[in-house]
């Protein structure tokens, strides 16, 4: 069975294969890099709706009984999350980039060390 890799230099012929092949390693990399909200709730949902939303994946965590489903319970609430943020800087007009910086250098300059190590 073919590589990744190797499936992307035999489709470079096929520009929509290559594309979908890439966007595909991309995934594969680093999974949560390529996360994108869920537009449908983006639309639906304010804040609160979608903070709702976030808890309900925090309770299926806690009823998950096999790593796996944890993991994926895990991955739903990063969904969940992000889309909140998204919600935010939608509808709300918050600089969700800024705040991020914020956070990463607040974290960072922990007394006694950073947040990160």
């Amino acid at each position: 069975m073919a590589t990744i890799p190797e499936l992307i230099k035999l489709a470079n012929n096929d520009s929509k294969l290559l594309g979908a092949l890439q966007e595909l390693d991309q995934y594969r990399k680093n999974p949560l890099a390529n996360m994108k909200p869920c537009w449908k709730y983006v639309r639906q949902n304010n804040i609160h709706q979608q903070l709702e939303h976030v808890m309900s994946e925090c309770v299926e965590v806690e009823e998950a009984m096999t790593l796996d489903e944890i993991a994926s319970e895990f991955i739903d609430i990063f969904q969940s999350a992000y889309t909140g943020l998204i919600i935010l800087q939608v509808k709300y007009g918050q600089n969700i980039g800024e705040l991020m910086r914020a956070n990463i250098i607040k974290n960072t300059d922990r007394e006694g060390g950073s947040y990160y190590e």
